[in-house]
């Protein structure tokens, strides 16, 4: 009878044991190894300026870095501002959602600033501090769109910025001729 429990038990244990290493590999795999690379990019980047960003794994672990509530969300921000594209949209929204909301006064924290600035930078579209102008623009038009048109809308969007502060190439052409 007693052996009969010790069986029942170990075997207990071993289906314990087999969850934990099973979370324990999927909590590296899309927790820690997308941070780790974020946390070496920006180092290479800070030794580096010219450091050449691999985009697709780059916006990838961006991604799985929002798509968790605990996490280095401002990083992940940051550097969607320079490799998001169309797929970052969602993963934006939903982190954005989470984020503190502002204050009274328009204050906001900075990973919040961040997340805004990169989905205007990704979308071509500025609805500010307005979770809920985001998330009725992305639901009524942005996911109908074709992901071309907007980020054709993005790159127009920000030229039209450059050329309104006169920074960029468009204008050292007038000044030549």
């Amino acid at each position: 009878m007693m052996i009969k429990h010790v069986k029942y038990s170990l075997g207990i244990l071993g289906v314990i044991l087999v969850a934990v290493l099973t979370y324990r590999l999927w909590y590296y795999v899309k927790v820690i190894k997308p941070h780790r690379f974020l946390a070496d990019l920006d180092a290479k980047i800070a030794d580096n300026p010219t450091t050449s960003i691999p985009y697709e794994k780059t916006r990838a672990a961006c991604h799985k870095i929002l798509r968790y509530k605990n996490g280095n969300h401002h990083d992940a921000f940051l550097m969607l501002s320079r490799v998001g594209n169309h797929e970052s949209i969602p993963y934006l929204l939903r982190a954005f959602k989470r984020e503190e909301p502002p204050s009274e006064d328009g204050g906001a924290s900075c990973s919040t600033f961040h997340c805004v600035g990169a989905l205007e930078k990704t979308t071509g579209t500025n609805f500010w501090l307005s979770y809920g102008l985001w998330e009725k623009w992305w639901r009524e038009v942005g996911s109908k769109l074709p992901p071309d048109v907007i980020e054709a809308n993005a790159s127009n969007h920000w030229e039209d910025i450059l050329s309104k502060l006169h920074v960029g190439t468009s204008h050292l052409d007038d000044r030549e001729k």
